[in-house]
């Protein structure tokens, strides 16, 4: 395995998984018996056990660690998956995602569209329009912005004025109007369970919180409003995530920390991951679909959950030394 190929091992290491044969893991990555490394990795109901070293840190697989916990009914619930070899990290900073991280997104923007075209049937009789002419419109709008449409907030407040203006109102109060009615319902958000807990846990270890996010919530109206120091709208920087900008002006609102000192969570492979590994930040991957990240990314994810209220025990995993 030393001579594998990366894609190769990658390939290796899902497999293993998928089988949650911890000992064949470790046997296949040359580090001796699953107890000589991993015990006790299981341990009360939320807690879990210390990772010992295997020797020399290079030898730990790069995928495949995946750490349980036992329930008050005596049940194996998963914790989450380190997929990087490295311990005792020195965190000062957690970042998250917003859509799709701490709150589901699609009902959200689903019930805040409603509530726009709603109101501007109520209010702009004279305005004909349907989702599918909204969307056309957009798509024209956001070909002819400079920033591509990366400022959805922006974007969607111009289609509102160029059909607004088409029909013969004022495009700007028709705009403003129905804006308001948008956002209002896009920042009425419902939280992820156990996510106020999870920040609170985090920030009881001494973390900075913050944010960055390539939506248009905002969070000064959302129920995370004390909960982040800071939250950066890529979109409104004009270089959506996986851009390397929004991190760096996350990494300035941070009081200019370095990237290894930082740990950035979310659900996208692309825009948190990738963008985040690029800068030297390490990731945590929100794997909602429980599908497996394709080969492109292997290397990229430091550790993997399926559940937000996982990340506390892996954050302190992370930074434990190995003994």
């Amino acid at each position: 395995f030393s001579k594998a190929q990366p894609s190769t091992l990658c390939r290796w290491m899902r497999h293993l998984r998928r089988s949650r044969c911890l000992a064949a893991l470790l046997c296949v990555a040359g580090v001796g018996p699953a107890s000589a490394w991993a015990a006790p990795l299981v341990a009360g109901s939320r807690r879990l056990g210390r990772i010992a070293a295997p020797g020399a840190a290079n030898a730990v697989p790069r995928r495949g660690l995946t750490l349980s916990a036992v329930s008050a009914e005596g049940a194996s619930v998963r914790m989450g998956e380190i997929n990087t070899p490295d311990r005792g990290l020195k965190f000062k900073a957690v970042w998250f995602d917003l859509d799709d991280t701490l709150w589901e997104c699609g009902s959200v923007i689903r019930k805040a569209t409603q509530a726009q075209f709603a109101f501007v049937a109520a209010n702009y009789p004279n305005i004909q329009t349907d989702p599918e002419m909204f969307r056309a419109e957009m798509l024209r709008q956001k070909a002819a912005d400079p920033d591509g449409g990366a400022d959805m907030t922006s974007l969607r407040r111009s289609t509102i004025h160029a059909i607004a203006t088409a029909h013969g109102y004022d495009g700007d109060s028709v705009a403003d109007a129905t804006m308001e009615v948008f956002l209002r319902e896009r920042n009425n958000v419902i939280l992820f369970p156990g996510v106020l807990p999870m920040l609170g846990e985090l920030r009881e270890a001494g973390l900075l919180l913050g944010a960055i996010t390539n939506g248009n919530a905002q969070l000064s109206e959302t129920p995370l409003r004390d909960e982040l120091a800071f939250c950066v709208s890529a979109g409104a920087l004009g270089a959506p995530k996986p851009a390397a900008r929004p991190f760096q002006d996350a990494l300035q609102r941070s009081g200019g920390l370095e990237p290894g000192e930082v740990l950035h969570v979310g659900d996208s492979l692309e825009a948190d991951v990738a963008g985040a590994h690029a800068l030297g930040i390490r990731t945590v991957w929100l794997n909602l679909t429980g599908k497996d990240a394709p080969e492109e990314h292997c290397g990229k994810v430091d550790a993997t959950i399926t559940d937000i209220q996982q990340l506390p025990e892996i954050v302190r995993m992370l930074q434990l030394p190995f003994e």
